[in-house]
């Protein structure tokens, strides 16, 4: 599902700085401590033998959500102080590579440290942290927040983060199911400590409704060793609890883009982005267009630059989105021609250097562009 995975690419997997290994050729390596000796050495009592994922790595002690391109969100309990920000690293790409074997080797590019803690919460009712990375991320594109009002009642959800910090893991088949407090809600999902921060998702919008902070204890004791608790949807005890995105949606960034052929008349194409741009589709061939970002954050807003691009491609003279030989036999047909001007649109195109003539010149242009194509 392209869309999970897109909430999937957001997500970082976070884990003390001290704990990474710089291999001295522009990579780290993630510990490697199996989910069943890191069990084992924090509890004093061994994984079921048949419990899933028991092999697998487990490096991690959080999750965090990019939602703005240098603005992470996880758990308040998370990142306690500028101290422990400054010793956290932001891991893109922890996963299964493939049945049994984990990415534990991440390229430099992929990691991230933290640079202050912009604004951090923690209580009962509400737990989060909004983390302002060393910077800027280029190649993940930030989720959209929920940013007013609540979310329905059985709404359907799935999570994805790094559950007992094992590479990152998806789960749906949960819904909403107590949502009267004003700060967060509680639904039935497949979490466990390591998902804290983890984005909950409306399966409806694809938007982050919260992020994950508590919940029911995760491993129960059978006989000599313990497995991961199941808890049935009736009769359980309590949900797991997610902090509202609108808990602090009014400190991450927005963008409102616009668009349009006439810089004077842009329409709203895109509201409240996550990123100062959006991709729209489709455009025309051979088109001006102009595009304005207005930036917004709870001190108010402010309107960028208009800028400009074209779909125009050199030797596309019949608009089409290509150059073949129907550009070809335009300009066989005004070959010579040397009254082209402004008057004539440059001999309907055909003088596509405009030096008044159609020559081998505007021939060569067509040819440095032949059987090329642009998607509007």
């Amino acid at each position: 599902n392209l869309d999970w995975l897109a909430v999937g690419d957001a997500t970082v997997a976070m884990l003390a700085a001290t704990d990474l290994i710089d291999n001295g050729n522009g990579t780290f390596s993630l510990p490697n401590k199996t989910f069943a000796e890191r069990y084992l050495e924090d509890n004093g009592r061994p994984l079921c033998p048949d419990e899933p994922y028991r092999d697998q790595p487990t490096p991690i002690i959080c999750t965090g959500i990019l939602v703005a391109p240098d603005i992470v969100v996880t758990t308040g309990h998370c990142v306690n102080t500028p101290a422990e920000c400054a010793n956290t690293a932001f891991v893109f790409g922890f996963v299964m590579q493939s049945p049994g074997v984990p990415v534990t080797t991440i390229d430099q590019s992929q990691v991230y440290f933290g640079s202050e803690i912009i604004e951090r919460y923690q209580q009962p009712e509400s737990d989060w942290s909004l983390i302002r990375l060393d910077r800027e991320v280029l190649d993940h594109s930030p989720l959209r927040i929920r940013r007013q009002g609540k979310i329905a009642n059985d709404q359907e959800l799935f999570v994805a983060g790094y559950p007992m910090g094992l590479p990152r893991k998806y789960a749906g088949g949960a819904s909403v199911q107590n949502n009267n407090n004003d700060f967060n809600f509680q639904a039935n999902l497949d979490t466990f400590v390591g998902n804290s921060g983890s984005p909950v998702v409306n399966m409806q919008t694809m938007e982050v409704e919260g992020i994950l902070y508590s919940g029911n204890a995760d491993f129960i004791t059978d006989g000599d060793c313990d497995r991961a608790s199941v808890c049935p949807d009736e009769g359980c005890p309590g949900w797991e609890a997610v902090t509202r995105t609108t808990e602090f949606a009014h400190i991450v960034p927005s963008y409102d883009v616009y668009l349009g052929t006439d810089p004077n008349n842009m329409t709203l194409v895109c509201v409240d982005s996550p990123k100062p741009w959006c991709r729209i589709t489709p455009l025309q061939c051979s088109t001006m267009y102009h595009w304005q970002v207005v930036a917004k954050n709870e001190c108010g807003e402010a309107a960028g630059p208009v800028w400009s691009f074209s779909t125009q491609l050199t030797g596309d003279l019949d608009q089409d989105c290509d150059v073949d030989l129907e550009d070809f036999s335009r300009v066989a047909a005004k070959w010579q021609s040397n009254d082209c001007s402004q008057d004539n649109d440059w001999c309907l195109g055909t003088d596509m250097n405009r030096l008044g003539q159609v020559d081998w010149q505007d021939v060569q242009l067509l040819i440095s562009n032949w059987l090329e194509q642009v998607d509007p």
